[in-house]
């Protein structure tokens, strides 16, 4: 692991060729620079990793409230070390994976690791590593301003209950990375025609999609 500051903000990380990727799409494109007339007082980042997104908001809204879910145990304490050594207020943070259910999702086997978000299955084997799902729409019992959702494919599933349940109005700016769209063609047209049927704007930002509604 290594670590660099930004700005004034240290950051923690394990060393691997995206963390410059990631530092640049966030910080210098600003892929999460929110369109808002009010102000935004709660975030909810799905997928934190080790704290990249929490650092660039904390950076433009000091004040804001965080519910930050990383399930990648490594990432996690990266991210529990970094939210701690910048003295960030009002975060709360969850080792845990959002899901369409509660239980347990199992990591998947893989050479990459963390600074980038591992994937996690519904099915694994006995020593697989199991880490608990919490179900998205008990987290989203209330309202946030900012949703972000960086789950590594994770997102088809649960977009699927979010729309069952009308759901997406639980935010007014969602910034939402899909991943292998090409393999979800169907499920990504009926995910963007849910946003605008609530008349929501839509942004691409690099690999980012935008969805927000300041009415």
């Amino acid at each position: 692991s290594y670590s660099f500051f930004l700005g004034n903000r240290i950051i923690n990380c394990f060393y691997n060729k995206e963390i410059g990727f990631l530092v640049k799409e966030i910080f210098c494109d600003e892929v999460y620079s929110v369109k808002s007339k009010t102000e935004i007082k709660t975030i909810l980042d799905l997928g934190a990793n080790v704290g990249l997104s929490i650092t660039y908001f904390k950076m433009r809204f000091p004040n804001v409230t965080i519910d930050a879910f990383e399930p990648d145990r490594n990432s996690f304490k990266m991210l529990q070390k970094n939210v701690s050594e910048n003295n960030f207020e009002y975060i709360s943070l969850f080792e845990m994976a959002a899901s369409n259910q509660n239980g347990f999702l199992f990591a998947e086997n893989s050479e990459l690791k963390a600074s980038l978000n591992s994937r996690f299955l519904k099915e694994g084997l006995e020593q697989d590593e199991k880490i608990v799902s919490k179900d998205i729409e008990s987290i989203l019992d209330r309202n946030f301003d900012v949703i972000k959702m960086d789950i590594e494919g994770g997102e088809w599933d649960l977009f699927k209950k979010i729309i069952v349940k009308n759901m997406i109005t639980k935010a007014n700016h969602w910034f939402v990375e899909f991943h292998e769209i090409e393999k979800h063609l169907n499920d990504f047209k009926e995910i963007t025609d849910s946003f605008k049927l609530n008349k929501y704007e839509i942004e691409k930002r690099k690999d980012v999609y935008y969805f927000y509604n300041n009415n």
